[in-house]
């Protein structure tokens, strides 16, 4: 169990991750809070929903474990129906690996065989928000090789620094795909501020006032502002700006 000599520096690695500015920092963040919490090995991934059919796209997987253990999971298409995802688009409670529901032979061997490639026991942590009107999830999946009869209370007595590494990495990756967006297509403050009242329902001339702009200008600036987001429409380029959660 952390103990209360350690838990301020756990906690003070977790609020560091809003610093992190690349992917091998948070990743080294995340995993000193992992070995801390007794953890050997760490997978975290982003997923978004679309909100018309539900299906979950995963955005992306943040980890430091086997390399053969993720080898072995994309080959053998375990993504398809894992059931630690399952779990976790139902779910907020955090469960341990020994409480995972498994309904086929499949999901069955997926946990197996996460557990010999070092996560014997282990900690899921589903997180969920609200982004760009997609639902997003984000799954902590912690583990090590010791037996779960061990592993697994350890893991629950530092549920909360657990749980609290995974919300922040949640908003670590949320941030990280909006600055993506912006780099991307090269986006100014200004042009964002634009979007968001167009977004609002403000006319142009409102916005010129606001912005303190010529009309003219401003139509310039959304023409540029079309070209940059790839659309043809304005509100495709609005669409396009909340979808990345750059609109509020």
């Amino acid at each position: 169990m952390i103990t209360n000599t350690d838990i301020a520096d756990v906690f003070n690695l977790i609020k560091n991750l809003s610093l992190a500015d690349s992917e091998a920092t948070a990743r080294r963040l995340t995993n000193s809070v992992v070995q801390q919490a007794g953890g050997e090995h760490f997978i975290y991934s982003t997923l978004r929903a679309d909100k018309c059919t539900q299906h979950y796209d995963v955005l992306h997987y943040f980890e430091n474990c086997p390399s053969a253990w993720r080898q072995l999971y994309d080959s053998r298409k375990w993504y398809m129906n894992d059931p630690i995802v399952e779990y976790a688009k139902l779910h907020t409670e955090v469960i341990v690996s020994s409480q995972v529901e498994c309904k086929t032979k499949g999901q069955s061997d997926l946990l197996k065989s996460a557990a010999f490639h070092g996560f014997r026991s282990g900690i899921i942590v589903p997180t969920h928000c609200s982004l760009g009107g997609h639902e997003w999830l984000g799954i902590l999946f912690m583990g090590s090789s010791s037996d779960p009869l061990h592993g697994e209370p350890l893991f629950l007595s530092n549920r909360l620094a657990i749980r609290a590494l995974a919300m922040e990495l949640m908003d670590w990756w949320k941030n990280r795909f909006k600055n993506d967006a912006i780099d991307k297509y090269k986006l100014q403050d200004d042009e964002i501020r634009i979007l968001q009242h167009l977004k609002n329902g403000k006319r142009v001339a409102e916005i010129s006032a606001i912005m303190d702009l010529k009309t003219t200008h401003l139509y310039q600036s959304i023409d540029v502002l079309k070209v940059k987001l790839n659309t043809l429409k304005t509100g495709e380029a609005i669409h396009k700006a909340k979808t990345y959660g750059l609109l509020g």
